[in-house]
């Protein structure tokens, strides 16, 4: 990207004079320069980033890891998983939410679902 904005500034600073054609070619097309970089680059940062995890964290604590259970998680199990270390938060440092009972029901966020129907 550096050359295709200021290949010729940048050639004539470190002695390289005439400027290559390649550079020339560069900068005579920046628009196309500047997007094959972007997507060459978005390419390979996303292939050598991609590992295939897929961890579900809570304050540090592992609530699912797809490298663990070589599988996707449920929403019930992430659920699940995400309460009980609320649960133990809140017993342990003092939630800044509480939590209903274990068993209970969830209601809805804004609390209009009445206890025992089903969301």
């Amino acid at each position: 990207m550096g050359l295709t904005h200021f290949g010729d500034q940048l050639c004539a600073a470190l002695g390289a004079t005439p400027t290559p054609e390649f550079v020339a070619n560069l900068q005579s097309n920046k628009m196309g320069s500047t997007m094959g970089a972007w997507f060459v680059g978005n390419t390979v940062s996303q292939n050598l980033l991609n590992t295939g995890a897929f961890e579900v964290f809570y304050d540090g604590e592992v609530i699912f890891s797809k490298q663990k259970e070589k599988r996707l998680p449920t929403i019930p199990e992430i659920m699940g998983g995400l309460e009980s270390a609320m649960r133990r938060d809140a017993g342990g440092r003092g939630a800044h939410a509480e939590l209903p009972p274990e068993g209970a029901e969830a209601a809805d966020v804004a609390g209009d679902a009445p206890s025992g129907e089903e969301l």
